[in-house]
C-alpha cells in the first residue's frame, strides 16, 4: 500500500484526505458546497513516525 484518499463531509463543508504512506504526508482539502462566505482550507501534516501496516485503520484516521 502507498497511499489511501478518503472524502467526507457534512452541512455545507466536503472534506478529502490525501494521505501518501511513503513520505508521510497527510493533505486535507476543506471545501464549502454552498457556501461562498466559507473560503478553501488546504492542510498538510507529517505524519511521523509513519503507522505499521498491521495497525493502519485508513478510514478512522487513528494513528
Amino acid at each position: 500500500m502507498i497511499g489511501y484518499t478518503a472524502n467526507g463531509g457534512g452541512p455545507g463543508l466536503v472534506d478529502y484526505v490525501d494521505y501518501n504512506l511513503i513520505t508521510g504526508t497527510k493533505i486535507t482539502h476543506y471545501n464549502p458546497s454552498d457556501d461562498p462566505k466559507i473560503k478553501k482550507k488546504t492542510t498538510i501534516e507529517k505524519i511521523s513516525p509513519l503507522p505499521k501496516l498491521q495497525d493502519l485503520k485508513p478510514l478512522s484516521f487513528d494513528y
